[in-house]
């Protein structure tokens, strides 16, 4: 929906009145377009007919719930995803990661915090690189030679941590469940194996500590997972 003259259109599919009202002020003030609706059904047909470039969803609605909503944009949108969260449990925010939701922020929540996610989810949504190569500040992964750069160090990594580097990269920002994690490196049969998780992350950190230079960090969410970010 966003063109050069145009503002970035943000869908809010939430069912509470005020919480509608108090985020409208927030993103209108901050110069987003805004659209709203009150349930899960009526968020998925606006999702299709307006085709917003970000949606907060409410993890918890009325009629269907935040990951059937996800599931359901899914199967025809690429649509940026930030959900709204009031419950501290982490199973339902792993089913919405895990369903291809972006990121999720806890109710209440911070408006500063919130923009500053808006800001970063879409920009990671701007497209600005070739499917080969990825930089992200100093490290440059190169994906058809599986090579690791970082400035003009070249850093040998195994096959199994050059796919999990990718896969942070080319999520960058996102934050990944350690189930989705495992499926993609290990296959479905490795999703309950989070120790596997602890021992390369912990290697590809000590490989990425290259001082003097721009390097992403590997961000842990306690019973949530991880995200590669450059801060």
């Amino acid at each position: 929906m966003n063109s050069p003259a145009s503002k970035p259109a943000i869908l809010i599919i939430d069912d509470e009145p005020e919480l509608l009202r108090v985020l409208g002020l927030i993103l209108r003030d901050a110069g987003y377009q805004v659209h709203q609706a009150i349930d899960g059904k009526e968020g998925v047909r606006d999702s299709l007919r307006l085709k917003p470039d970000l949606i907060i969803l409410d993890l918890m609605l009325p009629d269907i719930s935040g990951a059937e909503v996800t599931q359901q944009i899914r199967k025809t949108s690429q649509t940026p995803i930030l959900m709204l969260s009031s419950n501290e449990s982490s199973t339902e925010k792993v089913k919405t990661l895990d369903a291809g939701a972006d990121d999720f922020i806890t109710k209440p929540f911070d408006p500063d915090e919130l923009l500053a996610r808006i800001r970063a989810t879409l920009r990671r949504h701007t497209p600005s690189r070739d499917d080969d190569t990825i930089a992200i500040g100093d490290v440059c992964l190169v994906r058809s030679l599986k090579r690791l750069q970082i400035g003009d160090k070249e850093i040998l990594l195994t096959k199994t941590e050059f796919a999990m580097l990718d896969l942070f990269a080319r999520n960058q920002g996102k934050l990944l469940s350690h189930e989705r994690i495992l499926r993609e490196i290990w296959g479905p049969q490795a999703d309950s194996r989070r120790e596997y998780l602890r021992v390369y992350i912990s290697n590809l950190r000590k490989k990425m500590t290259v001082p003097g230079y721009r390097i992403p960090n590997i961000q842990t969410r306690s019973s949530i997972g991880y995200r590669l970010t450059l801060e």
